[in-house]
């Protein structure tokens, strides 16, 4: 057994090569021949077979184990493929869920520090009132007396109020664009558009106008005028396609100066006076 295992080690190596093959083994090239050809028929084990034989289901087997081993691979590209994108999607989503949770955080802070920026100016602008009384008074004093133009606490009250004009306009276009964003988070439109009817008609006046539309469809029904939702010329109508038209004629040609008429008109008859006739002496004969 010692020495097939050597042989079966050395065919492995170099397949076919008996010389080699026999040298390991220990015994000569004829003997390592047979063991590659015939095998050795009397054996009850694995020696039976050829060494040749041997090594092409060796051979099979590993091509064999070597197939499933790159299907198992296969798989498992597979299912990490589809993990990870199942992972990249999954991140996706909280990324995104973050997001709007994000958003939405923004679109409140925005939307508390404009309506607190707008109560500390609703409170302002009560004293703002009393100063514009104190400008008005001080405005009409000037118009009075021109001389006292030089005031200096009014230009001061007057920049205070032009100050606090434009922080509330300015509140309030912060206040209107933070329910503006709140709506396009939701969903909802930023913007209402009513849509203006030209006509207008009541719904009594709408009503009329419909059951007379249904009155004059049903007695063109009952008269023939609408056959299977098709309307049929009655009497009177006109023709859906004109019948085609006479080529036009050439407009009479008037007659230049000098020219002869084409037709002779008739004349009515002449009646002579005796004598001849224009009149004169009747003529005589030769």
């Amino acid at each position: 057994m010692a020495k097939w295992e050597l042989l079966l080690e050395s065919y492995r190596e170099r397949p076919g090569r008996h010389d080699p093959a026999a040298e390991r083994a220990g015994v000569n090239w004829r003997t390592a021949k047979r063991y590659w050809d015939t095998g050795r028929p009397d054996a009850p084990d694995i020696r039976a077979k050829p060494i040749s034989v041997v090594l092409l289901e060796e051979q099979e087997a590993a091509r064999a184990r070597m197939t499933e081993l790159q299907k198992q691979v296969d798989t498992l590209a597979v299912e990490l493929e589809a993990k990870r994108r199942q992972e990249q999607q999954a991140k996706a989503v909280a990324d995104a869920t973050d997001t709007r949770v994000q958003e939405a955080q923004v679109i409140r802070m925005a939307r508390g520090a404009t309506q607190g920026l707008l109560v500390t100016l609703t409170n302002l602008s009560k004293g703002a009132a009393k100063v514009g009384v104190r400008v008005a008074k001080n405005l009409e004093r000037i118009a009075n007396d021109p001389t006292d133009m030089k005031n200096g606490e009014l230009v001061d009250m007057v920049r205070t109020i032009g100050a606090l004009t434009t922080a509330l306009r300015q509140a309030n276009d912060a206040g209107r664009q933070a329910m503006e964003m709140e709506r396009m988070l939701l969903g909802e439109p930023t913007a209402i558009i009513q849509h203006q009817h030209l006509v207008e008609v009541t719904v009594d006046e709408a009503e009329r106008r419909i059951q007379a539309g249904l009155r004059a469809l049903e007695r063109a029904k009952s008269k023939g005028l609408i056959v299977d939702g098709k309307v049929l010329p009655g009497p009177g109508a006109l023709p859906t396609s004109a019948p085609p038209s006479a080529p036009p004629s050439a407009p009479p040609t008037l007659p230049g100066p000098g020219a002869l008429p084409t037709t002779l008109p008739t004349s009515a008859p002449v009646a002579h006076a005796p004598g001849g006739p224009l009149g004169g002496p009747k003529p005589t004969g030769s």
